[in-house]
């Protein structure tokens, strides 16, 4: 029998209340366990650490324990991964991520947890793993990998990605207090930035410029008794944009030889 549009969009609304769950109760936890951990991005520093091979940051090490899912990587290690993601040739946070709308068509087919069949777990982590060529950091996409592994049984490595869901998010948290334009949270693409006010289940009526690095989300709810959240996405400018290419010439006939111009100097 065919799902109405109505029912697959309510179990895709049920599927991710269940993952904000899934993810929350390990945010729990490891908040508890790991301890406060505050640092503000200075991208002269991240530079300089991210490109010394002496250093336990150095960017090709810490990428390849992070992609293998590494869960001895510590905050340090991640907010050098995260903020120094930026200095990556294949950042790139104004593209749109293709795989998106593929990952929800296939999440139409079936997202009842007791009826999940083999093959879209396949299908969904096929995607997912594209989604995340594009942004290895896209939070979403890792709460939904954490836990379709997780409702499949396979502890470890949902333990994995909910590891690098708690620690991305732990690192933006520790980037600011989000309460002022001097002391806004980080984050170098919008996919974190939505994802962040998702984790703190806030709703966004409206978004301002404050300056050109630092955006105002204005709230419906109050947030620390504050109306609005302030993010940095200074990042996302530094990517130079593609060149405009230049507005072709339309074609004009030379007024000398256009009998409809008072220049023109032809016979009458």
């Amino acid at each position: 029998m065919t799902r109405s549009k109505s029912t697959s969009s309510n179990l895709i609304l049920k599927i991710l209340f269940s993952i904000a769950i899934f993810v929350s109760t390990i945010n729990i936890a490891f908040c508890q366990s790991e301890g406060e951990f505050y640092k503000v991005p200075n991208y002269d520093t991240l530079n300089v650490n991210i490109h010394s091979k002496s250093s336990a940051n150095f960017y090709p090490d810490i990428f390849k324990r992070y992609v293998e899912g590494d869960t001895t990587l510590t905050l340090d290690n991640y907010h050098h991964l995260y903020y120094g993601y930026s200095m990556q040739i294949k950042y790139s946070p104004l593209k749109v991520n293709p795989m998106e709308d593929s990952l929800m068509l296939v999440m139409q087919k079936n997202v009842d947890r007791d009826l999940i069949s083999p093959d879209l777990f396949e299908d969904v982590k096929r995607i997912t793993f594209k989604s995340l060529d594009v942004n290895p950091f896209d939070l979403q996409v890792l709460n939904m990998l954490a836990y379709i592994y997780y409702i499949s049984g396979d502890s470890i490595m949902a333990k994995s990605y909910s590891d690098k869901v708690t620690k991305i998010k732990s690192v933006i948290l520790a980037s600011g207090d989000g309460l002022s334009k001097h002391n806004p949270f980080h984050v170098i693409s919008r996919a974190e930035e939505d994802a962040m006010i998702g984790a703190l289940a806030l709703k966004v009526t409206k978004r301002s410029y404050i300056t050109i690095d630092v955006e105002y989300l204005h709230l419906e709810e109050r947030f620390e008794g504050k109306k609005g959240v302030y993010f940095d996405i200074s990042r996302m400018w530094t990517v130079e944009l593609p060149e405009k290419k230049p507005a072709r010439k339309r074609f004009e006939i030379n007024p000398l030889y256009n009998p409809k111009s008072n220049q023109y100097i032809g016979p009458r």
